[in-house]
């Protein structure tokens, strides 16, 4: 098998991991709040952090490891993306500030709500500020890689 292909079928079963792991974590609130607003946030979340994650980590055994176009197009795609993904952790807080979990716990019991409450709010909160994290870190690792490419010849 040669390498480009390998690297693809990597980036595919990455794909089907990060999947899996996103619907694992988002299957208990999804199965006590059926109305939770945060559904689309909380998946973005958590494919945006594990991907980002691992684009800074393993890029070297990625498909675009030796895509310099892409890489540099990467540096520019980050800043919008973590203004968006700040926005939305923003939007998450302020909605539990003002509005707590009541509207969409209501029909568990006063045990599960508490514990529900906190894993909704550390969960979302963990993926999205790591999210942000990995937005900030992903240019500074492309740059690094579209330096060493340019000038070294590695990624």
């Amino acid at each position: 098998m040669n390498k480009n292909k390998l690297k693809w079928s990597l980036e595919l079963v990455w794909w089907v991991v990060t999947l899996v792991v996103a619907a694992t974590i988002i299957f208990p609130i999804w199965s006590e709040m059926p109305d939770f607003p945060f559904f689309s946030t909380n998946f973005i979340f958590v494919i945006s952090m594990i991907t980002l994650t691992r684009y800074i980590f393993l890029l070297e055994h990625t498909f675009m490891a030796r895509w310099l176009i892409f890489k540099i197009a990467l540096i520019f795609l980050a800043i919008p993306i973590v203004f968006l993904l700040v926005q939305e952790v923003n939007y998450f807080q302020t909605y539990l500030d003002e509005n707590g979990f009541e509207p969409f716990i209501k029909n568990v019991t006063a045990t599960q709500q508490r514990s529900l409450a906190t894993y909704v709010q550390s969960e979302m909160l963990f993926f999205g500020v790591g999210s942000v994290i990995a937005g900030l870190a992903l240019p500074i690792r492309m740059l690094i890689s579209v330096w060493r490419q340019y000038n070294l010849d590695k990624v």
